[in-house]
């Protein structure tokens, strides 16, 4: 087989994979149902309407203006319950086009056009599933709706930001620099009013950029002092918002213990990194992303020379360990060192994208002529090449996507029974009794695996991972939301 009978086979099979990971997730989400928090927006947008549903939220639970929004949205006229996929469909096209925006804008203004349309497809979707292989919690990234809709799409949303503050920055027609200022605005508005982590990442990153292109700075003065003024009212007011207070009274140890939350913020760059650090995924795509930059070097016409070494890398990490610090100590100190596991999704993302780009810039920055021939080698790149596609099809991410798969089906069937039996009863019936998930689950194998092999059935009784994220007849709380919406008094666990 020659080369490039090889090359097109490992391009058709690292396609395959994407198809499989991507189609994956896709699938699964039409095995999902609302659960636990869902029900809580569902029933309060049904009960105080669209508008009367932001006020009830940013006055009693929290100043999240923008996720609430997207969540009144969904829950309008119960669209949230039956099409629940919807919201998964819509985060993981996101996520591609944001990806793909972010690789287009870095070639075009930072290495001067120097990848190609099908370069810059492949880059964006091995980008997107390197983000949902090192989350810590793809769960909630993806598959539980209150969640997703609070972190992955300020995960989108910074992407989309930082594309645009560089391509703002680089650019010199004034009609364009408008449109993208106005851009720029949304973009901080919905960021800070997504979570605490992208607030104050969106301000880090946009103040790191300007750094990095101060010699702009004084020709967008005006715009900077705007962008900034808005910046700051938008974290007021997702800061001053009553319900944050109201909600906090309901959650334990509210006084502040600095030394428990400087701890916590070290803990939580450790687990970013850890997810990073373990996943062999990441370490063949930074392998493959260095020998890209070298294969692609011609192509970019001007690039100063600049060493690196273990102490760059180390000096680097040293740095963004910093940045990271710096985003994480103030929510925790209010927090008081408690801040959940979805929420570093945000900082697993963008750490991936600072990695994938320092491993890119080192490859452009070899320079000795052998190490550069030995990288540049063909048969090297097939290697990589290999290597990726078998990790990106044997991640654990993939075992989990796989795994849920398997048992997707009963968990489905289970759920559906449940909605089933609170809408007959709405209204009607002041007690109803419901089976746990796992019990539900149980019966549904029994009733419809007749002959298939007990290992299978092992497999299919295990909840889904991926999608199962709580009961919600295990506790007294989440049955008294799921009542209130359905309209039950009392919902009796058998």
């Amino acid at each position: 087989m020659n080369d490039k009978s090889v090359v097109k086979l490992l391009v058709g099979l690292f396609w395959l994979a994407v198809t499989l990971f991507l189609g994956g997730l896709v699938v699964l989400s039409f095995f999902n149902h609302a659960t636990a928090d869902d029900y809580f927006a569902l029933y309060n947008e049904q009960k105080y309407g669209f508008t009367g549903f932001q006020q009830f939220i940013y006055m009693h639970w929290g100043g999240r203006y923008f996720s609430n929004l997207i969540a009144a949205i969904f829950s309008t006229n119960g669209f949230l319950v039956h099409h629940y996929y919807v919201h998964t469909l819509l985060l993981v096209a996101l996520t591609l086009i944001a990806s793909y925006i972010f690789v287009c804008v870095v070639s075009r203004y930072l290495i001067n056009n120097a990848i190609v349309i099908r370069e810059r497809i492949i880059l964006a979707s091995l980008l997107t599933i390197l983000q949902f292989a090192i989350f810590p919690e793809l769960s909630t990234a993806l598959y539980w709706f209150s969640s997703a809709v609070t972190y992955q799409t300020s995960v989108i949303l910074l992407m989309l930001l930082v594309a645009t503050t560089i391509k703002m920055l680089q650019e010199t027609n004034g009609k364009t620099i408008s449109v993208l200022f106005a851009i720029q605005i949304v973009l901080v508005l919905a960021c800070n009013g997504s979570n605490e982590v992208s607030a104050i990442f969106s301000g880090v990153l946009m103040l790191i950029l300007l750094i990095l292109y101060k010699k702009k700075f004084n020709a967008h003065l005006g715009k900077i002092i705007i962008l900034a003024l808005i910046y700051v009212l938008s974290i007021i007011a997702v800061i001053i918002a009553p319900g944050n207070r109201e909600r906090m009274t309901v959650l334990e140890g509210k006084d502040v213990n600095i030394v428990l939350s400087v701890v916590s913020a070290f803990y939580r760059v450790f687990v970013v990194y850890w997810n990073l650090f373990l996943s062999p995924l990441f370490w063949a795509s930074m392998a493959a992303f260095s020998l890209y930059a070298i294969y692609i070097r011609d192509r970019i016409f001007i690039l100063r020379h600049h060493k690196t070494n273990l102490k760059t890398i180390v000096l680097f990490i040293t740095i963004w360990s910093i940045v990271l610090l710096i985003v994480l100590i103030p929510i925790l100190l209010l927090s008081n060192g408690s801040i959940p596991d979805r929420a570093l999704n945000v900082l697993s993302a963008i750490t991936l994208l600072v990695f994938i780009m320092v491993s890119f810039y080192m490859g452009l920055c070899i320079m000795d002529k052998n190490v550069k021939q030995l990288l540049a080698h063909h048969q090297l790149r097939i290697t990589v090449a290999t290597v990726l596609i078998i990790c990106i099809v044997t991640n654990n991410t993939s075992r989990e996507i796989a795994g849920s798969l398997m048992s997707a089906v009963p968990y489905h069937h289970a759920m559906l029974q449940r909605e089933q039996i609170l809408k007959d009863a709405s209204g009607k019936t002041d007690t109803v009794k419901l089976i746990s998930i796992d019990t539900a689950m149980l019966y549904t194998i029994n009733n419809s695996s007749a002959g298939k092999k007990a290992m299978l059935k092992e497999w299919m009784k295990k909840k889904p991972s991926l999608l199962f994220i709580s009961d919600d007849i295990a506790t007294p709380a989440s049955r008294k939301i799921l009542g209130d919406y359905y309209m039950v008094k009392n919902i009796v666990v058998k």
